[in-house]
């Protein structure tokens, strides 16, 4: 049961830091184009831009990470990821930076048993 509620630990962590990050990036992107003409996209998208996605197994999760402009920019975030997933305690992962607009910036990869 304890190694449960560490993985849901990890989980909400990991979602609360994402958008953390996100929100955080949104608003500087925002902050920047105040005199563009283009309306904010609602809050409940993502853009479509530059991603470090990563996988993990134990737990069984894909996570996004960005959006950024850069795909160089991106892939400086690589392996600082990978490496607090990896503290967090979570195995097999794997990391890459992909070109996509992300439904949600976190997914079970399989079912969660309760």
């Amino acid at each position: 049961m304890r190694g449960y509620t560490n993985v849901n630990s990890l989980s909400q962590i990991l979602q609360d830091t994402a958008s953390f990050v996100l929100v955080s990036l949104g608003l500087m992107t925002l902050i920047q184009n105040q005199k563009s003409d283009e309306s904010a996209p609602p809050e409940d998208t993502y853009p479509l831009a530059w991603w470090v996605t990563v996988t993990t197994q134990q737990p069984d999760y894909e996570y996004f990470f960005g959006p950024f402009e850069q795909k160089d920019e991106a892939e400086k975030h690589l392996c600082g990821y990978s490496q607090d997933l990896s503290d967090e305690g979570a195995i097999q992962i794997k990391a890459s930076v992909i070109w996509c607009q992300p439904e949600a910036v976190t997914r079970a990869l399989r079912p969660v048993s309760t």
